[in-house]
């Protein structure tokens, strides 16, 4: 099966509420329980040269445990990035993911930034 952006960004900014999550794929502001259900293995890269040593920005993939499931949503990796990364292009493993889920990224501290990122679905 082909490798494929599934999501992306040229320049989404973040930071313009400050601790408001922002689903990358659906580019809206989220609570984190979202609709995506495409099943796949994902993968996210994400360009973060534009910090500064003043941000600081929290990645958090969230999952339903079955779709069964009127309960057993949430958030199974919560991740904080801080000032100017190095290197400073973050790869995170590959997830399996189909139920109902979603990837945010929020600004805790900082100014406003502009980052390109992608989704990428390998199977």
């Amino acid at each position: 099966m082909p490798i494929t952006m599934a999501y992306y960004s040229t320049g989404t900014s973040y930071g313009s509420a400050t601790n408001t999550e922002k689903s990358l794929p659906s580019s809206t502001t989220s609570t984190g329980r979202s609709s995506i259900a495409s099943t796949g293995v994902y993968q996210l890269y994400m360009d973060l040269t534009n910090m500064a040593t003043s941000d600081e920005f929290r990645l958090r993939w969230y999952e339903t445990v079955n779709d069964l499931a009127t309960s057993g949503y949430g958030t199974f990796l919560d991740q904080t990035f801080v000032g100017p990364q190095s290197p400073p292009i973050f790869v995170s493993p590959a997830f399996t993911l189909c139920c109902g889920w979603d990837i945010t990224m929020a600004l805790t501290t900082g100014s406003v930034r502009s980052l390109t990122w992608c989704i990428r679905k390998i199977a």
